[in-house]
């Protein structure tokens, strides 16, 4: 096959080699070798504020996961809102299998007491078996899609969520009540094995996958673009992905309309390895429910621009849908963030996962990537193959010269 990226690292080859040798070096065209041992110095980024707290936050690490909020919405007690923060992140660990629960907050919601008797822990598809109408079904029927077409089957990172219908909660003091709490237990989550130990050190590749979401709690707050508010979401506890009601997004039809890439909330992202970049999109795929002009297939909510050092990278999403003068969106998506930042799994950054806060606390997203199953794949490998014979070529010469 006559591919672009191989051949043009192929052409370059000679300066490469020359450049090398006179330095003394081994050449800085082959694969970039990354450290992957945590903790590590935390690196200084110069164009985004306050990065010096993220980056000690963001140290490496096999994955993030945040937990769902409930609120204390009794009269009394006057809890109107709670927010999201950095805090809440929490460390998911090695995982044993990334197609299963982290175990640390698969334990917590374990213990969590069910409402009515229902002890069973929802999950998202394609993690482990679930009975929610969003989730895995028992026998793995009626499985509402969350994918990019030709973009599935992931194996070194996954991302995703899961809860528990957690018991309604009454508060008492001294006989009096004191507060009350309902509404699911969870966490969203991503998390990886096998951190990249090497990356392209030049070429760019498509990355394409899905992400998930969860938001603040406040007082008559709901996401009606993006979730029935039927059991108060976003209102006594937080909304996420696995209350996306398939009214508001593509998860079943046979045929992709034109613009949409695969099915519910699907990421595209692009890696600039010579420049060290990361740029991409986070949309919905809607569900077109007639053939009008207004129908749109799909909807942007953010756009993604990082710096990838090492097998880490961290940069900012900017908001895409914000509300105009006086308007009011029914969705969580409107402010910008300060905090994205994610990682390379896989021995040569085979797929990626990231997360980020908006900066008004409002919501917390989660995602995963991976090249397209054959192509990209097929070029990602050409590519390091090529400049792995290259790093040896340029070895041999260096050798050569040193003997002459």
């Amino acid at each position: 096959m006559n591919n672009p990226l191989v051949n043009q690292a192929a052409m370059v080859l000679p300066v490469f080699l020359l450049s090398a040798c006179l330095g003394g070096g081994g050449g800085s065209f082959d694969l970039d070798s990354v450290d992957t041992e945590a903790p590590r110095p935390a690196p200084k980024y110069q164009d985004v504020s306050s990065e010096k707290s993220k980056a000690q936050k963001d140290q490496g690490g096999y994955g993030f996961a945040m937990r769902l909020k409930r609120r204390n919405w009794y009269p009394q007690a006057k809890e109107d809102e709670v927010k999201l923060n950095e805090s809440d992140w929490e460390t998911t660990g090695l995982p044993t299998e990334p197609k299963k629960l982290p175990l640390k907050q698969e334990s917590v919601i374990s213990k969590v007491e069910a409402n009515n008797g229902d002890n069973n822990i929802y999950t998202s598809p394609y993690l482990t078996q679930s009975n929610h109408q969003n989730g895995n079904t028992g026998n793995g029927t009626n499985l509402p899609k969350n994918e990019v077409t030709d973009y599935k089957d992931f194996k070194y990172v996954y991302s995703g969520w899961f809860y528990k219908h957690a018991k309604n909660e009454i508060i008492r003091e001294n006989s009096s009540i004191k507060g009350a709490k309902n509404g699911d237990d969870g966490y969203i989550f991503y998390h990886g094995k096998e951190p990249s130990r090497q990356l392209p050190a030049s070429g760019t590749v498509t990355y394409k996958g899905v992400w998930h979401f969860a938001t603040d709690v406040k007082k008559s707050q709901n996401f009606r673009d993006i979730i029935q508010p039927s059991k108060k979401q976003g209102d006594r506890y937080s909304g996420f992905s696995g209350d996306d009601d398939e009214q508001y997004s593509n998860k079943n039809e046979s045929m992709l309309k034109d613009g949409q890439e695969g099915y519910g909330f699907t990421s595209n992202l692009e890696v600039d390895f010579d420049n060290k970049k990361l740029t991409g999109k986070l949309i919905r795929n809607d569900k077109v429910t007639n053939a009008t002009t207004s129908d749109k297939h799909t909807t942007q909510y953010y756009s993604l621009e990082a710096q990838v050092t090492g097998n880490r990278f961290n940069g900012k999403a900017t908001a895409t849908d914000k509300p105009g003068n006086g308007e009011t969106k029914q969705h969580p998506f409107v402010s910008d963030s300060s905090s994205l930042s994610g990682g390379f799994f896989g021995p040569k950054g085979e797929e990626l996962g990231f997360r980020f806060l908006s900066d008004d606390k409002k919501v917390a997203v989660v995602g995963s990537a991976k090249p397209k199953t054959t192509l990209q794949m097929a070029i990602l490998r050409r590519l390091q193959a090529a400049q792995v014979r290259q790093h040896r070529a340029v070895r041999r010469l260096c050798r050569l010269k040193t003997v002459s």
